[in-house]
Formats: structure tokens, C-alpha cells, sequence
């Protein structure tokens, strides 16, 4: 077969124009036939899979995952910037439920390229739904720890999706309240933290306040107050009528005895905002706590113009009264309970003892009548804490923050004796009607000790279920409620 070279001089030499362009045509195809050889040569090339990539798929199509794995790897080890490799070698660690490592050649294959972003998507889409559809009745159960391995499944597979982090921080949250050992319970809280962090820092919009107050919370139960502050002033910038986070700001400030600072923070609020009887109550301790008997009375007050049937909040004022001693005061809201609540044994004992004080005898001997009709075993000569018997209802003990279980109070006179050890310590103590949480609801503690202390104080609650919920720290506690029963 003749050459090009050989078809180029013949063209050349030749004096027939009609063979010369016969002569051409043929280079011409020629040509075009060997760059296309060379061109599927090259595609060919190209294309073809290294023996590591063959084995591998071969391997994964038959399910030996840990093969594939294997000539996956070496052929990364070969060519790093292989986007399929990895993306495949993904795929095989999810068939052995290695989500972690599953998670991460995912990545890689996204660093190189998006070539398999929807694949990706989908899978890891896929993946967290089920985790965390999972995970949510276990958390609903309170079954916390069966609950966290489901949402840190979903987190790894998915750590975009901002959620995994919140229902994760709350499993967090829930077991700290549960762990007995202190070092535990501090890790517990850390990562709670950590994962809400992450999550306020992801949730750029702003959108879930709910996480934003349980942050802060968490500084706040932990006596963290450097950081609480912070925290609640970011939701205030939000949210600036926010209940919980003013009033746990004026507790803070009051327990770092800045009681101005505190009432300044309920009253401006309170300019906006007079409808939350809460608000009004805590206020009115505050001033209570500063002597200001007057001021104290008008925000008392102005709760019962609020809720003037809510016999938890007459009984709360009575109690506050009580303790200031201006017992001829609490009269008339003593009156309003058992108008209310006929069979309140608390409210007619109560009635009895400030009747008996102000010289009201026919009244007091009403009052006592029918304190004994249901079922008051006091004897109308004997009012002495001495003399009475009492019967424990509750008895807890701890060196942290704790929730107690529900228990039950009959409206009858009861005590709570408390002791505290350190001489750094704190102690606050809230009782909450079974149902509520304090951090939603807001309150004020029945009792704030700081330093050890050994004490005991009236309680003055209608009947009806409730739990301790204990804040403290650098100490150990014990609280104690006993009531007067038959």
C-alpha cells in the first residue's frame, strides 16, 4: 500500500488535474481516518478502570463489602482525586452501618467534586429521616439513652441538618439530670451545651427561641451566671418581652445582690407587659426582701386585679404577709381562699391563728370550728410548732441540681427543713405544681440559701400534686416537707 508521502509526490509530479484531485480526495481520507483511530484510541484510554476500580465494583456488586473496601482504598491510595471511589466506598461502609465512616468519604467525594451531590443528598436525606423518626418516640418515653443513639446516628449522617443537634443537646440535658456521678453529670452538660451552640450558630434566621432559653438555662442551673447573663440578653434581643428570660435575669442580679438592677428589670417589662401576674408576684418579693412593705403590697395587688379567683396566688401573698408579719393584712385574702375554696384546711387554720391575735375571738372560734371539721387535729389551746406531729411527705438529698418525684399535699400546715453543707454553697428551692416546668412557667424559689445552713420555714400550698425542683451548688443538701395529718 502506497504511503502518504509516495501520494503526495505522484500528485505532484502527475500532469491529469482530474487524477491529481482523485490523488487528494484519497489523502484527504486517509487522514481523516487516522486522527479518528487515534482519537477512540485516546477515549479508550481514557475510560478504562484501573484493576483496583474493577475489583472493587465487582466485589461490591456481590456484597463482599470488606473487599471492596479494600481495592477501594488502594485505589484511592493511587488516585486520590477518584470522586467515584469514594463515593462508592461510601456506599459500601453504609451496607456495614459504619455511618461515620460512611459520612466521611462522602465528604471527600464532594471535595474533589460535586458530581455525586444528589446521590449524596439523597442518601444522607434518606438516612436522618430514619434515625430521627426513630429516635423521637424513645425521647417521648423518656427513654433518654436509646433516644441519644438514634439522634447521634442522624447528626453523623446528616451533621447539615440543623435539628439533630437540638433533639440530641436535649438528650444531653435530660440524662444530666438523671447521672448520679458528677463527673458524668458535668460531661453531660457540656455537650448539651456544645450541641446547642452548634445549633444557634447554624440557625441563622433566628427562628427557634426555644433552644436560645434552654442554653441559657443551663448556665443559670449550673450557677454559671458570667455566661447565663449573655445568653438571656441574646434572647431579649429577639424576644424582648420574653418572661423567662427577664425574670432569670433579675434572679441573677439579685443573687449577686443587685436588687435595684432586678426590679429594674421587672418594671421595665412590666411597662408593656402588666398582664403577667408572675412578673408582679416576684417583683413584690423582691421588694418584700428590701423592706419595702408598701410597694410590695401594691404588686400583690396588682397580681389579684389580674387573677382575682387564683387561690395559689392569694395563698402565695398570704405567705409573703406572713413572713413579714403583717398578719392583719393577709385578713382579707385568707377570707378570699375559703370563699373560694371552702375546704382549704390551710387558709382556716391561718384565719384562726391572726383572729385569735387581733382579739377576734368569735371569729377565730369559727374559723377553728371549721378547721376541725376537716380533719385539723390542733387543739385550739395548743399553736406551738412544739407540740404539733408531723408526717414526712418528701425526703431528698443531693450535691446538685435535682428534680424530685410528684408528691402530694393535703393543704394542711406543712414545714420544710433544709441543711446545706460549704461554705460557698447555693440552694434554691422551688415547688412546682406536677405538669409545669419552672423555666417555661417562671417563679420564684420558696426558699434561696446561700452558704451552709440548717433551718427550716412554713409552706403555705393548696392541696394538690407537686415536685421539688432543686438548684444548688458547691455543697450537699437535704430537703425535707412534713405536714400535719390525722
Amino acid at each position: 500500500m502506497m504511503t502518504l508521502e509516495g501520494l503526495l509526490r505522484r500528485a505532484k509530479q502527475s500532469e491529469k488535474p482530474l487524477y491529481n484531485q482523485f490523488l487528494l480526495e484519497e489523502l484527504l481520507m486517509r487522514n481523516l481516518l487516522i486522527v479518528g483511530l487515534i482519537s477512540m484510541l485516546v477515549f479508550a484510554g481514557c475510560a478504562m478502570k484501573s484493576v483496583n476500580m474493577q475489583s472493587a465494583e465487582i466485589y461490591n456488586s456481590q456484597g463482599e463489602y470488606n473487599k471492596a473496601i479494600e481495592y477501594y482504598l488502594a485505589e484511592i491510595a493511587e488516585n486520590p482525586q477518584n470522586d467515584k471511589a469514594y463515593f462508592d466506598l461510601g456506599q459500601c461502609y453504609r451496607m456495614k452501618y459504619d455511618y461515620v465512616k460512611m459520612s466521611e468519604a462522602f465528604d471527600n467525594s464532594l471535595k474533589i467534586s460535586d458530581r455525586f451531590y444528589s446521590e449524596i443528598y439523597d442518601e444522607r436525606e434518606e438516612l436522618w429521616v430514619k434515625f430521627y423518626n426513630e429516635g423521637v418516640p424513645f425521647f417521648n418515653d423518656q427513654k433518654y439513652e436509646k433516644a441519644l443513639d438514634y439522634f447521634e446516628k442522624a447528626v453523623i449522617v446528616d451533621p447539615t441538618n440543623i435539628e439533630g443537634y437540638k433533639e440530641r443537646g436535649m438528650c444531653y440535658l435530660q440524662l444530666s439530670n438523671e447521672a448520679e456521678d458528677p463527673e458524668q453529670k458535668a460531661e453531660l452538660i457540656e455537650n448539651a451545651i456544645a450541641d446547642y451552640k452548634h445549633f444557634i450558630s447554624m440557625d441563622t434566621e433566628a427562628e427557634d427561641l426555644a433552644v436560645r432559653i434552654n442554653l441559657a438555662n443551663i448556665y443559670f442551673q449550673n450557677n454559671r451566671f458570667d455566661e447565663a447573663v449573655p445568653a438571656y440578653k441574646a434572647m431579649l434581643d429577639l424576644e424582648p418581652d420574653n418572661i423567662t428570660a427577664i425574670s432569670q435575669l433579675a434572679l441573677i442580679y439579685q443573687e449577686q445582690g443587685d436588687s435595684e438592677k432586678a426590679i429594674e428589670m421587672y418594671e421595665k417589662v412590666l411597662k408593656t407587659k402588666s398582664d403577667k401576674p408572675n412578673l408582679w408576684f416576684n417583683l413584690g418579693v423582691l421588694y418584700f426582701q428590701m423592706d419595702e412593705f408598701d410597694k410590695a403590697k401594691a404588686s400583690f395587688d396588682k397580681v389579684l386585679e389580674i387573677n382575682p379567683d387564683d387561690v395559689e396566688t392569694l395563698m402565695n401573698l398570704v405567705s409573703s404577709l406572713w413572713k413579714a408579719e403583717m398578719y392583719k393584712e393577709a385578713i382579707p385574702y385568707l377570707e378570699r381562699v375559703v370563699e373560694l375554696e371552702p375546704d382549704n384546711i390551710s387558709a382556716w387554720y391561718h384565719l384562726f391563728t391572726v383572729y385569735a391575735n387581733i382579739g377576734e375571738t368569735e371569729k377565730a372560734k369559727e374559723a377553728f370550728k371549721k378547721y376541725k371539721e376537716l380533719g385539723g387535729t390542733i387543739q385550739e389551746k395548743v399553736v406551738s410548732q412544739e407540740n404539733k406531729q408531723r408526717v414526712e411527705i418528701i425526703n431528698i438529698s443531693g450535691t446538685g441540681n435535682k428534680k424530685s418525684a410528684p408528691f402530694e399535699l393535703s393543704g394542711a400546715p406543712a414545714i420544710m427543713k433544709y441543711k446545706i453543707t460549704g461554705e460557698s454553697s447555693t440552694l434554691y428551692i422551688c415547688i412546682v405544681n406536677e405538669g409545669q416546668d419552672i423555666m417555661e412557667t417562671g417563679g420564684f424559689p420558696e426558699l434561696s440559701v446561700d452558704g451552709a445552713e440548717t433551718g427550716e420555714s412554713w409552706l403555705y400550698k393548696k392541696r394538690g400534686r407537686y415536685y421539688l425542683s432543686i438548684i444548688s451548688a458547691n455543697g450537699n443538701w437535704n430537703v425535707v416537707i412534713e405536714e400535719k395529718r390525722q
